[in-house]
């Protein structure tokens, strides 16, 4: 699951967007959103993508927008 927090988690994007650049449903994106906050103890999105910056599963840019995906 590592590799869909990019796209799930950041940017904030509308899910139909992240789920299209995905070719998933955007139920399995709301799914996958729903099981991070789960499985981490997040309460929003907000605490996912700070989550997500915080444990380097993204990179951050200079205008706040990810450079690429950590491996």
């Amino acid at each position: 699951m590592l590799a869909l927090y990019g796209e799930v988690v950041y940017p904030p994007c509308h899910i139909s967007a992240a789920a299209a650049k995905m070719h998933i449903s955007p139920y399995t994106v709301e799914d996958y959103r729903e099981t991070l906050f789960k499985k981490f103890g997040l309460k929003n999105k907000t605490e996912l993508i700070l989550f997500a910056l915080k444990h380097k599963l993204v990179e951050q840019g200079i205008s706040n927008q990810p450079l690429a995906m950590s491996r």
